[in-house]
């Protein structure tokens, strides 16, 4: 029986070879992408600041002796308590985080809700809740799923934690933060979201997609804690760098 099974993975290979997910050449595994945009995938390891989650130097440290902060978290604060990233916003990492956003590659969501799991496993505790950064109801008609949920559930799937997608609402369609500086992204989500159930006392990590000035988390970080949430972390799939974030 195990000479057969293996024989028809053999045949099965062969006839439908695995493809990388991104450019769709051949692969000779099943870890979905392949060697060339792999080696163009920077995954955020090593010291990472305690913000945001992004890579640092020892000399990018702030002064502070109990914390780590990269220079752009230490020179604008955010309201949340810890931030982790699953990757760099560049190359391969980019191209993941679009496809996912603007392409319909739901079927992105294992892959990178792995690496997030990764990022995220000392944070997850027993009474948790992952909560989605809501899109508006305009903008999920258009696009048909909101991506943050989608990875907030592969996460709460493969971790027995609570998932709630009803705690913020967004108010406002906001127009794109693209192309904004960091005070117009700021104002222009400033009073874009809602609590629209009791949080009184909960542990809840913001799941997104990706983190540029963190305008948006911290806009719905700021009606958590206003609402009585105990403590707020964030989860992103990718961490946009400092060299765009130093002209922002």
């Amino acid at each position: 029986m195990r000479i057969a099974k293996k024989l028809l993975s053999q045949v099965t290979q062969i006839a439908y070879p695995s493809t990388c997910s991104l450019c769709n050449s051949i692969v000779t595994s099943q870890r979905g992408l392949c060697i060339n945009c792999w080696k163009d995938l920077s995954f955020c390891t090593g010291q990472l600041c305690k913000s945001c989650g992004i890579p640092i130097q020892q000399s990018e440290l702030s002064d502070e002796t109990d914390t780590m902060h990269c220079e752009n978290c230490y020179r604008f604060p955010h309201q949340w308590s810890t931030g982790r990233a699953a990757l760099s916003y560049e190359k391969t990492g980019r191209d993941i985080v679009l496809s996912l956003k603007h392409a319909d590659r739901t079927d992105l969501v294992p892959l990178c809700g792995q690496w997030m799991l990764h990022s995220a496993r000392d944070m997850i505790q027993q009474d948790s809740v992952l909560v989605p950064v809501p899109l508006h109801w305009t903008r999920v008609l258009k696009r048909k799923y909101n991506q943050s949920l989608e990875l907030a559930r592969y996460i709460g799937n493969k971790t027995g934690t609570r998932i709630d997608p009803s705690v913020l609402r967004r108010t406002q369609r906001t127009a794109s933060q693209g192309n904004k500086k960091r005070e117009e992204r700021y104002e222009n989500v400033r009073h874009a979201f809602r609590v629209c159930k009791n949080v009184t006392g909960a542990h809840i990590i913001l799941v997104d997609d990706v983190m540029t000035t963190g305008a948006t988390l911290d806009a719905c970080t700021a009606v958590l804690l206003e609402a009585g949430t105990r403590r707020v972390d964030v989860l992103v799939l990718a961490r946009v760098g400092q060299d765009f974030l130093q002209q922002a």
